[in-house]
């Protein structure tokens, strides 16, 4: 008898819609990033009184470009909770919730390089608009990037390897989301759907199962 998935799926909608709160309450965080260090919506004084300072928009100016942010991070989750309940087969769900945890952390990144890294306006003696762009967001990133990969490739636990890939992919993200707070609304809904595609555990069918159902269906 095939077991009843609801209780897997709830718990699974339950960790996407916790993320996504998380992610907003921390994308306050986002601001600094931008004005202080990627110097977004911001001009560097080279004549005049200004010389030598940044000028910035006011903290209402940064209501966009956090809101553009968020749109990969909310979007990813809002379709985790569509594949987690509209998905037959568990190892679909699994799947498709692993490619999408990688989706706040590439639109992030590519949405913050396409503002940054394009910039060809003055900047202080010796700096360069990648060089800024790397300090403030490449080292997290690459972090980040590093810990989704693990945690992706992890088996379901299973004691030994899975355990150590499990941890170092998540002290990862963690180490990415303190090296540069203004990530964590990528960081944070990348760790829910991982942990929802492959830390909740399997109340319903496993792949074998699914495989003969397929098979079942398919004659």
């Amino acid at each position: 008898m095939i077991a009843d998935s609801k209780p897997s799926r709830t718990a699974r909608v339950l960790i996407l819609v916790g993320g996504g709160i998380l992610a907003l309450i921390l994308s306050v965080q986002a601001v600094g990033m931008l004005r202080e260090q990627l110097h977004v919506g911001c001009s560097f004084g080279t004549m005049g009184e200004a010389t030598g300072s940044w000028m910035c928009t006011d903290g209402i100016g940064y209501l966009f470009p956090g809101l553009a942010l968020l749109f990969g991070s909310g979007l990813s989750l809002l379709i985790g909770v569509f594949v987690v309940l509209g998905a037959r087969l568990e190892r679909t769900r699994r799947r498709a919730l692993t490619v999408l945890a990688f989706a706040p952390l590439l639109w992030s990144l590519g949405w913050l390089s396409s503002v940054t890294l394009a910039r060809t306006d003055p900047l202080p003696d010796g700096e360069t608009w990648p060089g800024v762009w790397l300090i403030a967001v490449g080292i997290s990133a690459l972090l980040a990037l590093a810990g989704a990969a693990l945690a992706a490739s992890a088996p379901p636990l299973r004691g030994g390897a899975a355990y150590l890939l499990w941890l170092t992919g998540g002290a990862l993200l963690v180490a990415a989301s303190i090296v540069q707070p203004g990530l964590a609304l990528a960081t944070v809904p990348t760790a829910a759907l991982l942990a929802a595609a492959r830390l909740v555990p399997l109340l319903t069918r496993d792949e074998s199962t699914d495989g003969l159902r397929d098979r079942f269906s398919a004659g």
